[in-house]
């Protein structure tokens, strides 16, 4: 994948890692774009050799249920500190 770096992106982009996962370019530069579509063509066997890490990678840290655990964790810490700041209140 191709990513313009410095660019407003959703919170998916921390799965973007330099070289393990996407390839990043300079943001507004049709001229880097544009090399960093060769280079990635010219490498793109090894790429195909990275798919099932790729899969694996995004499947281990970006899981329903691993999206669910870190949701839950939130709300769980969330309501904690609201117990906490009303006894103080």
């Amino acid at each position: 994948m191709l990513v313009a770096d410095k660019e407003s992106h959703s919170p998916e982009v921390e799965a973007c890692i330099e070289g393990r996962t996407a390839r990043f370019f300079t943001a507004n530069s049709a001229s880097d774009l544009g090399q960093k579509m060769v280079d990635f063509f010219k490498s793109r066997e090894s790429w195909i050799e990275k798919d099932s890490d790729i899969c694996e990678f995004v499947a281990e840290y970006y899981s329903v249920e691993g999206m669910v655990a870190t949701f839950a964790e939130v709300v769980s810490s969330f309501v904690e500190s609201s117990v906490s700041q009303s006894f103080k209140d």
